[in-house]
């Protein structure tokens, strides 16, 4: 049922299905800078990993690759905002996943928030004040996904994984 309404979260927009991933994002803004010559995407992007498997580097390849096709002519850069999404996550998927090659690829800058889809243990990062308030959010809507109405239910799933990129774009 998460992993569902991750997906509605992010529109259904995939570029990527897979039996090891499966990727989709959601443009939230673009902006040109002052003279015009470069682009900038804003983008909240999904990653359910289903294996153990991670290649970040090509995983990113797809958002980068469908962005490409929508900019032909200018210069252009990403700025990522990443909810990864595994049963196996936490802190150390994020330690594994937020290393220094993968926060800055090319013209794609990456941050990253990791969700156990399990348990509902949320990270920002290791030791980060929120990593806490947010796991205890989402574990108990995950605890009671039963006992609240399902549209209420979603809306407070939404909002924990909005707080969650506000978190991150600060980082």
């Amino acid at each position: 049922m998460l992993t569902d309404v991750l997906f509605e979260y992010f529109q259904n927009n995939l570029v990527i299905d897979n039996s090891a991933y499966s990727v989709c994002y959601k443009l939230k803004s673009d902006k040109k800078d002052f003279i015009g010559n470069t682009h900038t995407y804003y983008i909240d992007a999904f990653l359910l990993l289903k294996t153990n498997e991670i290649n970040f580097v090509e995983i990113s390849k797809y958002i980068k690759n469908d962005i490409e096709g929508m900019n032909k002519k200018t210069k252009y850069r990403i700025v990522c905002n990443w909810l990864i999404c595994s049963d196996r996550g936490g802190i150390y998927l994020y330690e594994a996943i937020a290393i220094k090659e993968n926060r800055r690829i090319n013209n794609m800058i990456n941050n990253f928030m990791v969700l156990n889809g399990m348990d509902g243990t949320i990270s920002f990062g290791p030791g980060h004040i929120k990593n806490y308030k947010y796991s205890k959010i989402m574990n108990y809507l995950l605890e009671n996904e039963r006992a609240i109405p399902k549209i209420s239910w979603r809306n407070e799933v939404y909002k924990v994984i909005d707080y969650g990129f506000d978190i991150i774009k600060r980082a």
